[in-house]
C-alpha cells in the first residue's frame, strides 16, 4: 500500500511570475499604489505649517520647503470679529502673525509653488 501527498493547488490560469516555471507558485505578492494628488496637497501629502520634504513638479528634484505666509479667510473673519467686538486698536494683529495666515509651500530652487495648506 503506498501512500501520496496531496499535489498543491494549480496557479491561477494564465499567471506565470516571470522567471518561474508553470508547475511552481510564487509566494510573492505585488500591491499597486495609486497616489491621487489635489491641488492642495503634491501627490497625496499632508502639507502643514513647517516645511516639508517632497520632489518638485517643476524641476524634479527632492527638496524641503520654503514657507511663506499669506493672509487668508481666517486671517479676515478674526479680524473681522475683533473690530466687530470692538477691538480697533487690536484688529489687526492677525494680519502679522504666523498661525493665522495661510501657508505657501515653494521650491528652494526654482521658487514653483508647490501647494498650500490653509487653515480654514
Amino acid at each position: 500500500m503506498s501512500v501520496t501527498a496531496p499535489a498543491p493547488p494549480p496557479p491561477a490560469v494564465g499567471y506565470y511570475p516571470q522567471g518561474q516555471p508553470a508547475g511552481q507558485q510564487s509566494q510573492q505578492s505585488s500591491t499597486t499604489v495609486v497616489i491621487q494628488g489635489n491641488n492642495d496637497a503634491p501627490m497625496g501629502m499632508a502639507l502643514q505649517d513647517c516645511p516639508i520634504t517632497t520632489k518638485c513638479p517643476s524641476c524634479k528634484s527632492n527638496v524641503v520647503t520654503q514657507i511663506k505666509f499669506e493672509i487668508g479667510c481666517i486671517t479676515v473673519l478674526v479680524t473681522f470679529l475683533l473690530c466687530l467686538f470692538g477691538f480697533y486698536l487690536c484688529c489687526f494683529i492677525p494680519c502679522c502673525v504666523g498661525r493665522c495666515k495661510d501657508v505657501v509651500h515653494l521650491c528652494p530652487n526654482c521658487k514653483y509653488i508647490i501647494g498650500k495648506y490653509k487653515r480654514m
